[in-house]
């Protein structure tokens, strides 16, 4: 009885801890969103400090999700109600239309597109553009008289860099080398994050790469900034974009982001990155000074965050632990739920091919192969069925956490001597009784390491989870890698490895009490 009380206390915690996460936003809440670089998170802080300033509505943040293939989705599924895009952008990679005529034709072709194919609205545009462009290194003696793609060209051999959605898109590098003629040597495409770029660079590890126009790592790392003289890369214009059923849920919204409507030049954009980038500011405090200068918002109503990567580690600690603690939370129930529902499957599967051999040859395949999934793939595949948030992190995580429990509660099961049992139908046990009194006690040991082994594996999968808009520790760990800030990265890495040290350490202790003092000197 005592028992029974225990699981469904442990039940009751759990689905509110479910209840807690996955709640869905109600009316008078916003989600903005935004891409996994630095402009992104400006551009982002803007609509969210600016709605947070001029609407009575709440402002949910969810940054640093991967690519433009997940964040419009994200918008599609509502999942987002608005986020910042590129005009050549939507064109090519969303509508899939080829190259535009002219910016007009353009931004007039992606509102008309996307109003009457996915029923969101292009707003009015924040007034730069921000391009693709090529860039080489000034001091690079193979480049001394290479100002544009086409002389860049007539040289051979080159290794370039770029990111990894730069490399798929219709408007990226294969189209790019195709319009040009440009040859690389073997292996010379390299697939990088944003933040790896600019190191990849100056360490020549690469020629050239793929650099946004408006970054201001480019002057910053003395690159050369190479003409587009056959006009490859389309018009970007920067945009926010929202649904169309949002801004008709709520009137306030549409104004609050019609003040953003040429509020930004590329210099600003450039000043602003160089900030966050070089600097090693926060974005919400960078964008928060900005706006305060256009007169968008007053002190008092921005919520931005003040704290910055510089100065002592510990002190940026400090300055960022309600920051940090959010984020520990999020991560911990992320966690604790995954772990929860894959512990209770994971044992019943454990124990049914125990029983059953030509279960198991079916069972293990199917779970391993699952396991060798990579997990941003894996991510990739769940968010256009389950959308962004913690759904697709949630089913991830459990599937990453099936594999050492399924195997554990198989081997604990076999391993329990055959004689025990038979020694308890001598007695009158039933096959139940002999499960549970005889089976489970002394398989438990093997299979709590199972469990532990899942809660390592969980703490450190569960930073990807931010790809997806989940959020958790896995947030200042892009982000930081987006601008190369070690303090940043280090935010959410220390918590996570002292996380993860922490579930090990509660196990070992539950183990250490449930487990008969006999099996535990044994």
């Amino acid at each position: 009885m005592i028992a029974r009380r225990v699981h469904v206390a442990i039940a009751s915690v759990i689905a509110v801890m479910l209840f807690a996460v996955t709640a869905r936003a109600d009316s008078g809440i916003v989600r903005v969103g935004a891409k996994n670089f630095t402009e992104q998170l400006l551009l982002g802080e803007m609509i969210a400090q600016t709605i947070e300033a001029h609407t009575p509505l709440a402002v949910e943040r969810r940054f640093q999700l991967g690519g433009t293939q997940v964040t419009f989705e994200a918008l599609r599924a509502s999942a987002i109600d608005v986020y910042p895009e590129y005009t050549g952008t939507g064109l090519l990679t969303i509508l899939k239309e080829p190259p535009p005529a002219d910016r007009d034709y353009t931004r007039r072709r992606v509102d008309e597109g996307f109003r009457s194919q996915f029923g969101i609205a292009w707003l009015a545009g924040f007034g730069f553009e921000n391009t693709y462009a090529l860039a080489v290194r000034e001091n690079d003696a193979r480049f001394a008289g290479v100002r544009t793609i086409t002389e860049l060209a007539r040289t051979r051999e080159l290794a370039l860099g770029g990111t990894h959605e730069f490399m798929e898109r219709a408007d990226g590098f294969a189209a790019l080398a195709a319009r040009y003629g440009l040859v690389l040597r073997d292996g010379g495409a390299t697939s990088l994050d944003p933040g790896l770029l600019y190191a990849a660079i100056a360490n020549a590890q690469v020629d050239v790469i793929a650099a946004f126009s408006t970054d201001a790592r480019i002057k910053a790392n003395a690159l050369r900034v190479l003409d587009d003289d056959r006009a490859f890369f389309p018009p970007y214009e920067a945009a926010p974009i929202a649904r169309v059923a949002a801004l008709a849920a709520n009137p306030s919204l549409g104004p609050a982001l019609a003040r953003l409507a040429g509020i930004a030049t590329s210099d600003d954009m450039r000043r602003m990155s160089y900030e966050v980038d070089i600097r090693g500011r926060l974005a919400g405090e960078v964008v928060s000074e900005f706006l305060r200068e256009r007169k968008i918002v007053t002190a008092s109503s921005s919520s931005a965050q003040t704290a910055s990567a510089s100065g002592p580690i510990l002190d940026y600690f400090w300055d960022n632990r309600t920051y940090v603690a959010g984020l520990v939370l999020r991560h911990l129930l992320l966690t604790l739920i995954a772990l929860f529902v894959a512990t209770l499957a994971g044992v019943a599967l454990g124990f049914a091919v125990a029983r059953s051999d030509g279960l198991a040859a079916i069972v293990f395949p199917v779970v391993g192969t699952f396991q060798t999934v990579p997990s941003l793939a894996l991510l990739g595949f769940l968010v256009p069925v389950l959308g962004i948030g913690v759904k697709p992190a949630l089913v991830a995580l459990f599937v990453y956490a099936l594999l050492p429990i399924v195997r554990s509660t198989h081997a604990g099961i076999r391993s329990v001597d055959p004689r025990f049992c038979d020694v308890g139908r001598g007695i009158g046990l039933s096959e139940a009784q002999i499960l549970r009194r005889i089976e489970v006690p002394l398989a438990l040991p093997t299979i709590l390491a199972g469990v532990r082994t899942s809660a390592v594996i969980l703490v450190g999968t569960a930073t990807l989870a931010s790809l997806v808009g989940a959020g958790g520790l896995g947030d200042p760990i892009f982000r930081g890698l987006s601008s190369l800030r070690a303090p940043t990265i280090l935010l959410g890495a220390i918590p996570a490895a002292l996380l993860a040290l922490a579930f090990d350490k509660i196990l070992g202790i539950i183990e250490r009490r449930v487990v008969s003092p006999g099996l535990r000197k044994k």
